[in-house]
């Protein structure tokens, strides 16, 4: 692991939410920070230490503890939205909208607040005196406290003109880019917003994004749905500027992603309306966690088949906190206001967590592996045997690709169906053979050090692969 990416630690009201939790009457809070009130005060209560300035003093030192251990940090800003609200009678007055609120927030044809964040207002980012404070509190934030970069979330608000109107170009962003500080950091953008506007690939280098559709089509695969061959390879691949990922704080954990058919929101006291319904889960029968050994045997290895397959991604992988060691929120899609044990991370390893955070490190360890390799693209081997039904389109694939320096090569067997499926193994260049580099039917994904991999023989023609699951081959 190279970098660790925070929720946001500018200064937000945790009392900010007034519900109840309606099962235990638990008073909710604002767990995840995403309500800003200043651009450049860290958040006070994070602090051990509550006197004035130190949070900031406590911060700089967790980024030195951080970079000393040869770990990046990134923070997530928000500078989208602010808790200000819309400016309704009951809505907060922090700043801006006293000072100037046509200057610093977005309004529509008729007026009122334009409103693509779902919080109420929209930060007028490209005003210049508006541009000039996000700039201002970046370079705070990467030169005085030390943050290596940047996630910024709902990016794509960046791409609006003075109007609200959508813009191709966006004078921030382009700022950000070309700033001789700024330019040197990671800036990774969230390249939506929730209208469904994306800019696309309209950000500048450096900027590098979110893949939502590395997500959703590996989500598709992995629980069966039909994504094409050559979608799969071309989601494998990405590009260099992606950051790739299937789980994230938003939405279910890795584990809850193979467990829940619907989401599970009720403790957070809106009548379960929040939280994204298009999640592209399966329960596998059962809705929940279940005492089934077979059933949880298999969401176990799902998990393991979404994993690997994000760690296998040639571009920047991200790991939701947790998901190493199969961390449920019980089926919430939108923990935000849950400061309690359905969002922590507990850190005792049962011989399940144990297993899995092998698993993870062996991933790891083995994409360090095929780094050194120049692995290009994916081709699709035909042939495979042992599943003539093909419902939905969904089938087993085959991928290979080859480092055309070493000669060294690399198969990627994938079966999503509930069949077991049998695929040609092609002949190995030179005199070396297919060696078995990862199997996600095993606890710990069959990971192991390259000396003790297990060889096929030389005249193996086929490769058995069970349902639901992914057999690697290296040579």
């Amino acid at each position: 692991m190279t970098t660790v990416e925070l929720l946001p630690l500018l200064e937000f009201d945790e009392t900010e939410n007034h519900r109840r939790n309606p099962e235990t009457g638990e008073r909710l809070v604002n767990f995840w920070g995403y309500s800003p009130v200043s651009f450049f005060a860290p958040k006070a209560s994070y602090a051990a230490d509550l006197s004035p300035g130190a949070a900031q003093r406590e911060l700089m030192a967790l980024v030195d503890a951080l970079h000393l251990a040869g770990i990046e940090i990134v923070v997530d800003v928000v500078y989208n939205h602010t808790a200000e609200g819309g400016g309704g009678a009951t809505d907060p007055l922090h700043s801006f909208r006293g000072l100037a609120p046509d200057v610093y927030y977005l309004r529509d044809a008729a007026g009122r607040p334009l409103d693509v964040t779902g919080c109420g207002n929209t930060v007028n980012t490209n005003h210049p005196v508006v541009r000039r404070l996000i700039l201002d509190s970046l370079r705070f934030w990467a030169e005085e406290i030390g943050v290596d970069g940047f996630r910024f979330d709902l990016a794509a608000a960046f791409f609006r003109g003075l109007e609200g109107e959508k813009l191709a170009r966006s004078p921030l962003a382009d700022e950000i880019a070309s700033d001789p500080l700024l330019s040197r950091c990671l800036l990774i953008a969230e390249p939506w917003d929730v209208t469904g506007f994306s800019p696309g690939d309209a950000f500048p280098a450096p900027w590098r994004v979110w893949n939502g559709r590395f997500r959703d089509d590996i989500r598709r695969y992995v629980r069966g749905d039909e994504v094409g061959p050559r979608a799969l390879a071309r989601r494998l691949v990405s590009s260099p500027p992606a950051i790739d990922f299937v789980t994230c704080h938003d939405g279910f954990t890795a584990r809850d992603l193979v467990s829940y058919a619907e989401k599970h929101n009720l403790e957070n006291g809106e009548d379960n309306r929040d939280g994204s319904g298009f999640n592209l889960s399966s329960n596998h029968g059962f809705e929940g966690e279940v005492a089934n050994a077979e059933l949880a045997a298999l969401r176990r290895r799902q998990v393991r088949n979404l994993l690997l397959l994000l760690l296998l991604s040639r571009a920047t992988p991200m790991l939701l906190a947790g998901d190493e060691r199969g961390r449920s929120q019980n089926g919430n899609n939108n923990a935000w206001c849950q400061d309690n044990p359905l969002s922590w991370i507990d850190w005792r390893l049962n011989d399940s967590a144990e297993a899995l955070c092998r698993c993870v490190a062996g991933a790891i360890a083995l994409r360090r592996e095929l780094s050194r390799l120049a692995f290009r693209e994916w081709s699709e081997i035909a042939g495979f045997t042992d599943i003539e039904s093909r419902e939905a389109g969904v089938r087993a694939v085959a991928l290979v690709t080859r480092d055309a320096e070493s000669g060294r090569a690399l198969l990627l067997a994938l079966n999503p169906t509930d069949r077991a499926a049998r695929f040609p193994v092609p002949r190995s260049a030179g005199a070396e053979t297919w060696v078995l580099a990862a199997d996600s039917c095993l606890a710990n994904g069959g990971f192991g050090r390259a000396t003790e991999r297990p060889r096929l023989a030389a005249e193996t023609a086929e490769l058995a692969v069970q349902p639901r699951s992914i057999r690697l081959l290296l040579t």
